[in-house]
Protein backbone atom coordinates (compact mmCIF):
# COMPACT_ATOMS: atom_id res chain seq x y z
CA UNK A 1 0.00 0.00 0.00
CA UNK A 2 2.80 2.44 0.91
CA UNK A 3 4.65 1.58 -2.32
CA UNK A 4 1.48 2.14 -4.34
CA UNK A 5 0.98 5.54 -2.73
CA UNK A 6 4.66 6.44 -3.22
CA UNK A 7 4.49 5.57 -6.91
CA UNK A 8 1.11 7.14 -7.68
CA UNK A 9 0.93 10.14 -5.34
CA UNK A 10 4.32 11.01 -3.87
CA UNK A 11 3.05 14.29 -2.40
CA UNK A 12 0.37 12.42 -0.43
CA UNK A 13 2.97 9.83 0.62
CA UNK A 14 5.15 12.55 2.18
CA UNK A 15 2.11 14.18 3.83
CA UNK A 16 1.29 10.84 5.48
CA UNK A 17 4.91 10.13 6.42
CA UNK A 18 6.38 13.18 8.13
CA UNK A 19 9.48 13.57 10.25
CA UNK A 20 12.58 11.43 9.85
CA UNK A 21 11.92 8.72 7.32
CA UNK A 22 13.60 5.48 6.25
CA UNK A 23 12.82 4.58 2.65
CA UNK A 24 13.88 0.98 2.10
CA UNK A 25 14.11 -0.37 -1.46
CA UNK A 26 13.47 3.18 -2.65
CA UNK A 27 14.61 2.31 -6.20
CA UNK A 28 11.15 0.75 -6.69
CA UNK A 29 9.57 4.19 -6.35
CA UNK A 30 11.73 6.44 -8.55
CA UNK A 31 8.87 8.93 -8.60
CA UNK A 32 9.92 9.98 -5.08
CA UNK A 33 13.36 11.26 -6.03
CA UNK A 34 12.22 14.61 -7.48
CA UNK A 35 10.03 15.17 -4.39
CA UNK A 36 12.92 14.21 -2.12
CA UNK A 37 15.03 16.85 -3.86
CA UNK A 38 12.34 19.49 -3.28
CA UNK A 39 11.89 18.50 0.38
CA UNK A 40 15.64 18.49 1.05
CA UNK A 41 16.10 21.88 -0.60
CA UNK A 42 13.14 23.32 1.28
CA UNK A 43 13.90 21.95 4.76
CA UNK A 44 17.71 22.14 4.66
CA UNK A 45 17.88 19.59 7.49
CA UNK A 46 20.57 16.91 7.44
CA UNK A 47 19.58 13.36 8.31
CA UNK A 48 15.92 13.72 7.42
CA UNK A 49 15.86 10.74 5.04
CA UNK A 50 17.68 7.43 5.03
CA UNK A 51 17.48 5.74 1.64
CA UNK A 52 18.41 2.11 1.19
CA UNK A 53 18.12 -0.41 -1.55
CA UNK A 54 19.42 -3.73 -2.70
CA UNK A 55 19.79 -2.64 -6.33
CA UNK A 56 22.78 -0.39 -5.90
CA UNK A 57 23.15 0.45 -9.60
CA UNK A 58 19.53 1.51 -10.02
CA UNK A 59 19.53 3.36 -6.71
CA UNK A 60 22.71 5.25 -7.54
CA UNK A 61 21.37 6.17 -10.98
CA UNK A 62 18.40 7.97 -9.43
CA UNK A 63 20.54 9.54 -6.74
CA UNK A 64 23.10 10.91 -9.17
CA UNK A 65 20.35 12.28 -11.42
CA UNK A 66 18.38 14.15 -8.78
CA UNK A 67 20.11 14.20 -5.40
CA UNK A 68 23.75 14.92 -6.26
CA UNK A 69 25.30 17.17 -3.61
CA UNK A 70 22.40 16.62 -1.24
CA UNK A 71 23.26 13.23 0.25
CA UNK A 72 26.01 11.14 1.76
CA UNK A 73 26.47 7.64 0.35
CA UNK A 74 27.47 4.90 2.77
CA UNK A 75 28.37 1.51 1.35
CA UNK A 76 27.76 -1.15 3.95
CA UNK A 77 30.17 -4.03 3.95
CA UNK A 78 29.80 -7.50 5.40
CA UNK A 79 30.74 -8.29 8.96
CA UNK A 80 34.37 -8.01 9.98
CA UNK A 81 36.19 -10.89 11.65
CA UNK A 82 36.18 -8.83 14.85
CA UNK A 83 32.39 -8.51 14.68
CA UNK A 84 31.89 -12.20 13.92
CA UNK A 85 34.04 -13.28 16.88
CA UNK A 86 32.65 -10.51 19.10
CA UNK A 87 36.18 -9.36 19.83
CA UNK A 88 36.20 -6.07 21.75
CA UNK A 89 39.61 -4.91 20.47
CA UNK A 90 38.97 -1.64 18.67
CA UNK A 91 42.08 0.50 18.94
CA UNK A 92 42.92 2.53 15.84
CA UNK A 93 45.97 1.23 14.01
CA UNK A 94 49.13 2.83 15.36
CA UNK A 95 52.37 1.06 14.47
CA UNK A 96 53.80 1.03 17.99
CA UNK A 97 54.56 -1.57 20.64
CA UNK A 98 51.43 -0.83 22.71
CA UNK A 99 49.14 -1.42 19.75
CA UNK A 100 50.88 -4.63 18.67
CA UNK A 101 50.97 -6.16 22.16
CA UNK A 102 47.27 -5.39 22.80
CA UNK A 103 46.33 -6.65 19.34
CA UNK A 104 48.28 -9.87 19.88
CA UNK A 105 46.52 -10.43 23.23
CA UNK A 106 43.13 -9.91 21.53
CA UNK A 107 44.06 -12.44 18.84
CA UNK A 108 44.99 -15.01 21.49
CA UNK A 109 41.57 -14.50 23.06
CA UNK A 110 39.91 -15.64 19.83
CA UNK A 111 40.64 -19.25 20.65
CA UNK A 112 40.11 -21.86 17.98
CA UNK A 113 38.38 -20.53 14.89
CA UNK A 114 36.81 -22.84 12.37
CA UNK A 115 38.40 -21.34 9.27
CA UNK A 116 36.27 -23.46 6.93
CA UNK A 117 33.08 -22.24 8.57
CA UNK A 118 34.26 -18.65 8.12
CA UNK A 119 35.10 -19.30 4.47
CA UNK A 120 31.76 -20.97 3.75
CA UNK A 121 29.61 -18.48 5.61
CA UNK A 122 31.53 -15.47 4.38
CA UNK A 123 30.67 -12.19 6.04
CA UNK A 124 26.92 -12.06 5.56
CA UNK A 125 25.14 -10.96 8.75
CA UNK A 126 22.12 -13.23 8.21
CA UNK A 127 24.31 -16.34 8.44
CA UNK A 128 25.48 -15.30 11.91
CA UNK A 129 22.11 -14.06 13.19
CA UNK A 130 20.43 -17.43 12.91
CA UNK A 131 21.40 -20.99 12.16
CA UNK A 132 20.83 -21.74 8.49
CA UNK A 133 22.35 -23.74 5.67
CA UNK A 134 24.92 -21.51 3.97
CA UNK A 135 24.58 -23.34 0.63
CA UNK A 136 20.83 -22.73 0.50
CA UNK A 137 21.34 -19.13 1.60
CA UNK A 138 23.88 -18.34 -1.12
CA UNK A 139 22.01 -20.14 -3.89
CA UNK A 140 18.87 -18.20 -2.95
CA UNK A 141 20.89 -15.00 -2.75
CA UNK A 142 22.34 -15.54 -6.21
CA UNK A 143 18.94 -16.48 -7.67
CA UNK A 144 17.35 -13.37 -6.18
CA UNK A 145 20.24 -11.21 -7.34
CA UNK A 146 19.97 -12.53 -10.88
CA UNK A 147 16.19 -12.23 -11.01
CA UNK A 148 15.83 -8.80 -9.44
CA UNK A 149 19.03 -6.91 -10.12
CA UNK A 150 21.05 -8.29 -13.00
CA UNK A 151 18.17 -9.28 -15.26
CA UNK A 152 16.65 -5.80 -15.03
CA UNK A 153 19.95 -3.99 -15.49
CA UNK A 154 21.60 -5.87 -18.34
CA UNK A 155 18.80 -7.97 -19.80
CA UNK A 156 20.23 -11.40 -18.99
CA UNK A 157 18.42 -13.81 -21.29
CA UNK A 158 19.72 -17.03 -19.73
CA UNK A 159 20.17 -17.08 -15.94
CA UNK A 160 22.24 -20.27 -16.22
CA UNK A 161 24.79 -18.44 -18.39
CA UNK A 162 25.08 -15.76 -15.75
CA UNK A 163 25.58 -18.35 -12.99
CA UNK A 164 28.29 -20.02 -15.11
CA UNK A 165 29.84 -16.57 -15.62
CA UNK A 166 29.87 -15.90 -11.85
CA UNK A 167 31.54 -19.27 -11.14
CA UNK A 168 34.12 -18.61 -13.85
CA UNK A 169 34.88 -15.19 -12.39
CA UNK A 170 35.08 -16.48 -8.83
CA UNK A 171 37.46 -19.27 -9.78
CA UNK A 172 39.82 -16.66 -11.24
CA UNK A 173 39.91 -14.44 -8.19
CA UNK A 174 43.32 -12.82 -7.89
CA UNK A 175 44.28 -13.47 -11.53
CA UNK A 176 44.59 -11.09 -14.44
CA UNK A 177 41.26 -10.65 -16.18
CA UNK A 178 41.18 -12.48 -19.53
CA UNK A 179 37.89 -11.76 -21.29
CA UNK A 180 38.48 -14.26 -24.10
CA UNK A 181 39.20 -17.10 -21.70
CA UNK A 182 36.01 -16.44 -19.73
CA UNK A 183 33.93 -15.99 -22.90
CA UNK A 184 35.13 -19.38 -24.18
CA UNK A 185 34.32 -21.10 -20.88
CA UNK A 186 30.86 -19.54 -20.54
CA UNK A 187 30.01 -19.82 -24.25
CA UNK A 188 29.22 -16.15 -24.84
CA UNK A 189 30.92 -13.33 -26.73
CA UNK A 190 33.76 -11.24 -25.33
CA UNK A 191 31.49 -8.17 -25.53
CA UNK A 192 28.91 -9.96 -23.37
CA UNK A 193 31.55 -10.76 -20.75
CA UNK A 194 32.70 -7.12 -20.74
CA UNK A 195 29.09 -5.93 -20.34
Amino acid sequence: MALNMAKNDGALFFLNHTGKLILDEVQYAPELFSLLKLNIDRDKQNGQYLLSGSQAFELMKHISESLAGRIVVLKLQGLSLREITRNSFNLPFMPNQTYFSQHEKALLDLGELDIWELIHKGYMPRLYEQKMNWQMYYSSYVATYIEHDVRELIAVSNPNDFTTFMVAMASRSGELLNYSNIANEVGVSVDTVKR
